[in-house]
């Protein structure tokens, strides 16, 4: 049995915000995207097939109204812009130490290949399986997990 469509999407909409924040969408077009995706999910859902799982198809609506958008504004698919993550109480110099980190690694993830960024993006800051995150991406798992390789690897070199 199929799911409630606005349960659903009460859920993941703070993902998907997210996602399309780190794939680079500006915080003023978000609400204007965000619209367009939860637009083409309601439209699709009763068509939804409820053997298939529903996380990797909201996230390929998501993945191709990112795309749309930025193609439209005429800027590169794939390169966002990773927020930092709160801490908790930290000393003055470990959040400038994080800080300064957290630069180096959002620079070096923006000059990957955009295949390999967008990879990056659903596995470790969306947190899909590697199952989900190819299903988003219409590859096979084992061909996620090389170019995942590769990105790590990648960036080690550009890191160190």
């Amino acid at each position: 049995m199929k799911p409630n469509f606005e349960t659903v999407y009460s859920r993941l909409e703070p993902k998907i915000r997210s996602y399309l924040i780190r794939g680079g969408i500006l915080r003023p077009d978000l609400d204007d995207v965000m619209q367009e995706i939860q637009l083409r999910l309601w439209q699709s859902w009763e068509r939804l097939d409820p053997n298939r799982e529903i996380l990797p198809w909201v996230y390929t609506i998501a993945r191709n109204e990112r795309n749309r958008w930025l193609a439209r504004q005429g800027r590169l698919v794939g390169r966002g812009y990773l927020e930092d993550g709160s801490l908790e109480g930290p000393s003055a110099e470990s959040l400038v130490e994080h800080r300064l980190e957290g630069l180096r690694v959002r620079k070096a993830l923006q000059t990957l290949e955009p295949d390999l960024y967008e990879i990056v993006l659903l596995k470790f800051y969306q947190h899909l399986s590697f199952q989900e995150t190819a299903a988003v991406l219409n590859l096979p798992p084992s061909t996620v997990k090389s170019r995942l390789y590769k990105a790590l690897k990648e960036l080690q070199r550009r890191l160190l």
